[in-house]
């Protein structure tokens, strides 16, 4: 510059030394005769390198990003994430940042390669991976997002199929009192005990009375066909079922199937018996005695005083109009559990049409359950030895039931039983008890 500095702009990334040469030169005179004289020399500039940031990593591997649900640890994924470093001599690591995968990969943090380190929890589906670089000096690259694959595997089919009823107010008007009225719609089956976490079902109909019925293939949604379904008895006026055979497939073509028997009852009292698989019943008008049996059943006893005994399996129940009783034999037929309790809708607690749960025929002395604790105050208030007491919650009351001869938690309880919708106002007449 013509003051006497030097400016110098280096390129991009440089952290070496420059070198410059350099004359200065005066204006003096000698016998007042221009005389300048001039000295060279050089000057040396080191540029102090600054830490620089690895790349953010891509994946150098140019297969899929893909592993089969529930892969051994260890196996690799096809991503191995790559940085670069701009400074000559530094080294990387790599490390997971975040993504939905991160708690179910790893990576090695010295070459990128990214494995499984959860089989377990490794469901199909889609994962992200957030994945960094960071440098020996400690400087860290921004994250890239990559896309991992987990394979549905065909880890076999499904092993039952239960009935639910998708609302029991439609259930309950599927019936005119006399016939089961066309199209109706009776509830839907849910296939269960698939290993396979997003497995889709196909649903088909077969039997001898199948074509009086139809069903949604991809729902499992059964419906009455296009006329209505009178009642059915034989020789000796015993009432008979319509028989169907109901079969779930999955994408795999693995299959089972269940019966199910649609009982449609006559005018007057009505005996019906189920058997192990799903009974749909309809006991119509008449005071009548409904047997479900094994299976996850649907039992409607409909207008007059209805004996309901569910038996085994998770049973929805409704009386209907009349002093109905629901019968329990044995503790197992309504478990403790989400998926093996019995469900009733609208219990009647009083009035003309008072409806009772009967533990008469709960075991024998000792098993038995001979004592009405009231309700429940809270969650952690224990069951007396051989009692039955009830609890709001959830939107519902559950009745608990403890057979045993010692004080058990309400989690712990023998028996537990849910009836649809609080402020039923129960008391120690709903239940008949062991004498």
């Amino acid at each position: 510059n013509g003051d006497g500095t030097w400016s110098y702009t280096p390129a991009s990334n440089d952290d070496s030394s420059v070198s410059f040469s350099y004359t200065i030169t005066d204006n003096g005179t000698t016998n007042s005769l221009p005389d300048p004289k001039s000295v060279a020399g050089t000057a040396t500039l080191d540029i102090t390198p600054v830490n620089d940031a690895p790349t953010a990593p891509v994946d150098t591997d140019n297969t899929a990003n893909s592993i089969n649900a529930h892969a051994a640890n260890g196996t690799y994924v096809g991503l191995t994430a790559h940085s670069t470093d701009p400074d000559a001599g530094d080294s990387v690591t790599y490390h997971i940042t975040g993504g939905t995968g991160a708690s179910l990969f790893s990576v090695n943090a010295g070459t990128g390669a990214v494995a499984v380190a959860d089989a377990a929890n490794l469901n199909a589906g889609s994962y992200t991976l957030l994945i960094d670089a960071v440098d020996s000096h400690g400087a860290a690259s921004s994250s890239s997002s990559f896309s991992i694959s987990a394979l549905q595997t065909d880890q076999g089919g499904p092993t039952g199929i239960n009935f639910l009823v998708s609302s029991m107010g439609v259930l309950g008007t599927a019936d005119n009192g006399n016939s089961l009225n066309a199209g109706a719609d009776l509830g839907e089956f849910v296939a269960t005990g698939d290993p396979d976490v997003i497995d889709t079902f196909h649903f088909a109909l077969s039997g001898s009375d199948a074509a009086k019925f139809t069903i949604d293939t991809n729902t499992g949604e059964l419906f009455v066909g296009g006329s209505n379904l009178q009642a059915q008895t034989n020789a000796n006026g015993d009432d008979i079922p319509y028989h169907l055979t109901v079969t779930a497939t999955d994408q795999a073509n693995n299959s089972t199937q269940t019966s199910v028997d649609v009982w449609v009852g006559v005018a007057t009292k009505d005996t019906m018996i189920g058997g192990s698989g799903v009974d749909i019943m309809f006991g119509m008008n008449g005071s009548d005695a409904l047997t479900g049996n094994g299976g996850s059943d649907a039992l409607l006893g409909g207008p007059n005083n209805d004996t309901i005994y569910g038996g085994g399996g998770a049973d929805q129940l409704i009386g209907g109009d009349g002093k109905d009783n629901f019968l329990y034999k044995l503790a197992s037929e309504s478990t403790n559990t989400t998926t093996g309790h019995d469900t009733i809708y609208n219990f009647s607690a009083g009035g003309s049409s008072q409806d009772t749960i009967d533990f008469t025929q709960l075991g024998a002395v000792g098993s038995d359950i001979t004592t009405y604790q009231a309700p429940l105050s809270g969650p952690g208030v224990n069951l007396n030895a051989h009692s039955v007491a009830w609890i709001e919650s959830g939107g519902n009351t559950i009745v608990y039931a403890n057979t045993s001869s010692t004080t058990e938690t309400q989690g712990h309880a023998d028996m537990m039983i849910v009836l649809s919708g609080t402020g039923l106002g129960l008391t120690a007449s709903n239940f008949l008890l062991h004498p």
